[in-house]
């Protein structure tokens, strides 16, 4: 066993299997590992909140990559949970669009539903919308209570 451990760190590939594993409740996509509440009603904060009693935060979807795994993942497992909206780790503090990791949202993006997010200096937070709502897209929202978000470790 001690070979092949010290092959897999020569060739460079313990750090992959290391972080292809996820936590129980977790699901490996793109790289990360991912929980998916679907029940409840939740602001973003006590979503946040959630997150970080499991060790994660709220997803930072901050590619079109990324997003599609994730919104692939939901639209084949969640079932009607894949019809609901989701809390994500974007908000929006005195205008300025962020991850909660402090990466830029892009606003200019066609990963948002048209017309959103509005240019505003009011709190407000992103969400996911369900496949109904012109494909999962970004809406942004004042701090609804919302059944779904998506945690990320």
């Amino acid at each position: 066993m001690k070979r092949f451990c010290a092959l897999l760190v020569v060739l460079g590939v313990a750090t992959p299997l290391v972080l292809a594993r996820c936590p129980d409740s977790f699901h490996g996509l793109s790289g990360s590992c991912f929980h998916f509440v679907t029940s409840g009603r939740w602001n973003w904060a006590t979503a946040r909140e959630e997150c970080k009693k499991l060790g994660a935060d709220l997803a930072v979807l901050n590619s079109p990559e990324k997003l599609t795994y994730v919104s692939d993942f939901m639209n084949r497992h969640l079932g009607e949970g894949g019809s609901t909206f989701f809390w994500v780790g974007g908000h929006n503090l005195k205008g300025f669009w962020t991850w909660v990791n402090g990466d830029r949202m892009n606003v200019n993006s066609n990963v948002w539903v048209p017309e959103t997010p509005s240019k505003t200096t009011e709190p407000s937070y992103a969400l996911l919308s369900p496949p109904r709502t012109q494909g999962r897209r970004y809406m942004a929202d004042i701090n609804s209570r919302i059944p779904g978000f998506i945690c990320e470790i």
